[in-house]
């Protein structure tokens, strides 16, 4: 343990650390560069099938939406998010997904730290983000669903069936 007291000048002073805390430490940071390999470790692609919508605000993708009648389904992300990874390297990969997407919905991808002008759109909506991944489905311009974490190929069926797409 880190052992603290007020030195004769009513200084702080810190003592020496132990050796358990050495070791703990160490096996956390052997744990987290184990867990940041296993899972990747670096930010996943953009699935494909946002490109669509790429140089697209959220509003504009609403009033497409609108004008399609499909909902859109956004994805709030960000590439220091290790489940927004994963979200991306697995279901949102799945090649049956991205053609449900392209087919039944208005796919359009959010970076939480770059698009914040999308994120004030989600606002306007009623919406603050707590949480990412966010899957965020919007339908007749009102936000029908906002699961947050990685949703499976039947979460997204489910989702989009309740928008109606």
């Amino acid at each position: 343990m880190i052992a603290s007291g007020m030195d004769g000048k009513g200084r702080h002073r810190l003592g020496a650390v132990s050796g358990g805390t050495l070791l703990a430490i160490a096996v956390l940071l052997t744990l987290v560069i184990f867990l940041t390999v296993r899972i990747g470790g670096s930010t996943a692609p953009t699935p494909e099938v946002f490109s669509e919508t790429a140089s697209e605000t959220l509003a504009a993708a609403i009033e497409r939406s609108r004008s399609e009648g499909r909902p859109v389904f956004a994805l709030v992300t960000a590439d220091w998010c290790p489940p927004c990874q994963t979200y991306k390297r697995t279901t949102l990969a799945d090649e049956s997904v991205q053609r449900m997407l392209r087919e039944r919905a208005i796919p359009f991808y959010i970076d939480a730290d770059t698009q914040r002008d999308d994120l004030r759109t989600l606002s306007s909506l009623g919406l603050d983000v707590r949480g990412i991944p966010a899957t965020v489905i919007i339908a007749d311009g009102k936000i029908v669903a906002h699961p947050s974490g990685v949703q499976s190929k039947g979460d997204i069926e489910s989702l989009l069936a309740r928008a109606g797409g």
